[in-house]
């Protein structure tokens, strides 16, 4: 696993994507990382629809998957849902999925 790509590592575990995406929306909400706790949800935390779209992006260049912008907006979307998500995205059967749906 690198810092920049954490998703080339297939064994990446959940405390590691939650660790990142913990690292991302402190910066992207200008927040102490340490603050966000597992029950916080992006919204309630200050995040909107132009942070959300600004955290997707950097959820796309870290992870090299896309989150559908929306998931950021439910008030489920807490850290430990999306790093689930993340990583089923980030497993090699998705990408699998996701190559094949798009060969011609």
């Amino acid at each position: 696993m690198t810092a920049d790509n954490p998703s080339q590592n297939e064994s990446i575990g959940l405390a590691d994507i939650e660790a990142s995406l913990r690292r991302l929306w402190a910066e992207v909400l200008e927040i102490d990382a340490e603050t966000i706790t597992t029950e916080d949800d992006f919204i309630s935390l200050g995040g909107h629809s132009l942070s959300a779209t600004l955290c997707v992006n950097r959820i796309h260049a870290a992870f090299g998957v896309s989150l559908p912008f929306e998931d950021l907006l439910l008030d489920t979307a807490r850290i430990p849902y999306l790093a689930r998500c993340l990583r089923r995205l980030c497993s090699p059967e998705s990408q699998s999925l996701s190559t094949s749906a798009t060969a011609p």
